[in-house]
């Protein structure tokens, strides 16, 4: 038995059922993902507008979710060099669902990519498939068993050049979290809704009857603001949001704060600079925050 099993089976204990989901999921994460999708989009247009399936959706996203990334979250969690955990408390409110939460990193340093489960699925044939980074144990068992995910050990510079290219091709980053692995974050991904499976389900689960509540996404801890002397309404900001959450008037543009996952990308492609990201109390703690308030607490300084 490979040493990344073992630790499978060791973190679940008892939950031998979890450690098998667990196992299968990582080993399989591109059968698990595309199989998953496919039998939701068969099966909803004939059950969505039963209270019953809005129930059993929510319970499945409150166990299997994305806590969208800015910017300055994702490469937090790509240039750490020590073990760093957060109190429960705490991690909740930086991913607020019922389930899966945990923010547990060890072993930063270990990272490993993945062919993008999301992207096979949708047919995609780009030489970008390459994509899905996972950080710390979960890393160490894609590079002892994920030879058939096309699975390469890449440093924390080449993780950040995947991410930062990716975001300039309107991708947004998240952080997926999922009971099964143990309530912490399994990988970090590129998501466009083209070809993710993630977002997809988001958008049909907003078609539900009952859709209030139902949702596989959280924001970031970010919200923007728009410096109106700056902004000339050029429009590349509405362009690359996938959410809405910007739109045309006469002067500037329209901001829709309760549609704003706060992924960043606005900001990124204003060509004045006119977009700023900051830290919204309204929203989930910041994750850079918290993980640099950590670092100073138990080592002394910002990691």
């Amino acid at each position: 038995m490979k040493d990344s099993t073992k630790g499978i089976i060791k973190m679940h204990g008892l939950r031998v059922d979890r450690a098998l989901h667990h196992y299968l999921y990582l080993k399989y994460y591109d059968i698990y993902v595309k199989y998953f999708y496919l039998s939701a989009r068969s099966a909803l247009p004939f059950i969505s507008s039963f209270k019953f399936t809005s129930m059993v959706l929510k319970g499945i996203f409150e166990r299997f979710h994305a806590r969208v990334l800015s910017q300055n979250e994702a490469v937090k969690i790509l240039t750490l060099d020590e073990n760093i955990s957060l109190d429960e408390e705490t991690s909740k409110r930086i991913v607020p669902f019922r389930y899966a939460y945990n923010i547990l990193l060890q072993n930063p340093r270990t990272i490993a990519v993945v062919d993008c489960p999301c992207r096979k699925a949708f047919g995609e044939k780009s030489d970008d498939l390459n994509v899905c980074i996972c950080v710390g144990n979960n890393a160490m068992f894609w590079l002892e068993q994920g030879k058939r995910l096309n699975v390469r050990k890449i440093s924390q510079k080449e993780a950040l050049e995947i991410v930062r290219k990716e975001r300039s091709k309107g991708s947004i980053t998240t952080a997926w979290f999922k009971v099964a692995t143990g309530g912490r974050s399994g990988v970090i991904c590129s998501c466009h809704p083209d070809f993710c499976v993630g977002m997809r389900g988001m958008l049909m689960a907003k078609d539900l009857k009952y859709s209030e509540g139902v949702t596989n996404h959280a924001p970031s801890g970010y919200s923007i603001k728009i410096d109106n002397e700056l902004c000339n309404n050029c429009g590349k900001c509405i362009s690359v949001c996938h959410f809405k959450a910007l739109a045309l008037s006469q002067e500037r543009p329209l901001y829709d704060k309760k549609s704003c996952f706060g992924c960043g990308l606005c900001a990124e492609s204003c060509p004045n600079n006119a977009i700023t990201i900051t830290p919204d109390p309204d929203r989930p703690l910041s994750l850079d925050i918290e993980l640099d308030r950590a670092c100073k607490e138990k080592y002394g300084g910002a990691l």
